[in-house]
């Protein structure tokens, strides 16, 4: 029982991380356009 704990417990950790990276990606992508202009104007 407890492996099955462990591993639900890193599975779940890793999902969480790969999301988090890939808002984070999707974030600077959309936010770096809007910096770029505002300096340039």
């Amino acid at each position: 029982m407890k492996k099955k704990i462990v591993l639900l417990t890193i599975s779940s950790i890793v999902i969480l991380a790969l999301s988090f990276t890939t808002n984070i990606k999707q974030m600077s992508e959309n936010e770096l356009p809007r910096i770029t202009s505002n300096t340039i104007i």
